[in-house]
């Protein structure tokens, strides 16, 4: 997503078990030099789990600039971050989660394209919405802003070093 209209956003079809999609290894050299550039500020839900996924493949994620689920918890650690609730608190919106979308005992590549490309953008969409909503919460404590910038971003690639040597 790379803006605040609902079409300002692309889902890339790989590995579904059903229609037409690119071929993986293709699609991440060409995403590469993006994904491992500090140069493309990237803002995720869970960075963690996206650069974990990422390493898998071979991409070192970097440029991460705000992960909504860590500002929320720095902002309101005794409430609940996944990206279906936040929507609801700070956007006022009702989102499809996983399950709602994903049959028990399946996985997303079982799914239609344009199913998994809707649940994927509305994704993407509603975290880019959250991040000005989250960063002005941020702001209006600066100690908590600094956590965040100092601490909670930086540390989060470290933990993700951690987790995947096994630690």
């Amino acid at each position: 997503c790379w803006g605040p209209e609902p079409s300002d956003m692309a889902y890339i079809p790989i590995g579904h078990r059903i229609g037409t999609v690119l071929e993986c290894g293709a699609v991440l050299d060409a995403l590469r030099p993006i994904l491992e550039s500090d140069e493309y500020p990237k803002v995720l839900q869970n960075a963690k789990y996206d650069r974990l996924v990422l390493r898998a493949q071979g991409i070192q994620l970097a440029g991460v600039v705000f992960d909504t689920m860590l500002a929320s918890y720095v902002i309101e650690p005794e409430m609940t971050h996944n990206l279906g609730d936040l929507c609801l608190r700070h956007l006022n919106l009702q989102v499809q989660s996983y399950t709602d979308v994903v049959p028990k005992g399946h996985t997303i590549d079982e799914i239609a394209i344009p199913t998994a490309a809707h649940y994927c953008g509305e994704d993407v969409h509603t975290t880019f919405l959250l991040v000005p909503k989250l960063r002005e919460l941020l702001d209006q404590d600066s100690e908590l802003q600094l956590l965040f910038a100092l601490v909670e971003v930086p540390v989060e690639a470290v933990l993700a070093d951690m987790e995947y040597q096994g630690i």
